[in-house]
This record gives C-alpha cells, structure tokens and sequence, in this order.
C-alpha cells in the first residue's frame, strides 16, 4: 500500500510557502501553496498532484500528522463487494440491479477506483465477487 505525506514549507527570501509532497519510493512534488484552500484541503491538492504525476489510481484517504498529513489509497471493502455481488450475480433481490442509480454509483465510484470505464466490470476480477455462488 502506498502511502504520501505531505509538508508545509514556510517561505524563505526567494521562495513562497509550499506544500511538498513524497511517497516512500522518493517520489516527489511541491506545489506553491495555494492560498485559497485551507486545513487538509491545501494537502490533499499536494497529494493529488504527486498521484496524478504517477499515475497512480484509487482513492486517497487522508489524516493529520504532528507536522503535515499523510494519505492513503484505500480499496473497496470485500464486504461491498459481497454486498454488490448478492446484488448483481442473481441473490434474492428482485428486478434488475443495474437500474438502480445508486447501485450504479457504487459501481462507477469502484470502476474508476480501478480503472475500468464500465461500471458492469467493476467488479471482475476481484476474489470475494467471482468466489460469490451464483444462483
């Protein structure tokens, strides 16, 4: 699991304040502070700049630090994915699941999560899905 923590970095006689941005790896990334943001909002943006320039996917899950914050990407749950499951692979739920608009923003929000552009493929792949009995 991959994990970025961010800094704040106070201006000095050449520079402006700064958030940087390092995974584990030595990946780096600083942005100029953007002042219109504030809290984990100002860090996230550092974050998501050091995700975008690794292409990285998932979705960043953040906490405060003593100095600065760190985020992590987190996954889908195999409990969600039971639960899609149940839903999509003929459980005991009537009517067509995929005319549901909020089963469907799960599975948009889990595709993207892996980088799958349709939805009824979110879930191919993953163990607790294809391991679930179909009816």
């Amino acid at each position: 699991m991959k994990a970025i923590v961010t800094t704040y970095h106070g201006a000095t006689n050449t520079r402006g304040s700064r958030i940087a941005a390092t995974d584990e790896d030595g990946n780096r990334i600083t942005i100029p502070y953007p002042h219109e943001l504030s809290g984990e909002a100002v860090h996230r943006k550092a974050a998501d700049a050091l995700w975008v320039r690794m292409g990285w996917s998932g979705r960043l899950t953040g906490a405060s630090l003593k100095r600065g914050y760190v985020f992590v990407f987190t996954i889908t749950s195999d409990a969600v994915v039971r639960l899609l499951a149940a839903l999509t692979r003929g459980g005991k739920f009537r009517g067509n699941p995929y005319c549901n608009d909020a089963l469907m923003a799960v599975l948009r929000e889990i595709a993207a999560e892996r980088g799958r552009k349709d939805p009824a493929d979110a879930l191919c792949g993953l163990q607790a899905y294809e391991e679930y009995p179909t009816a």
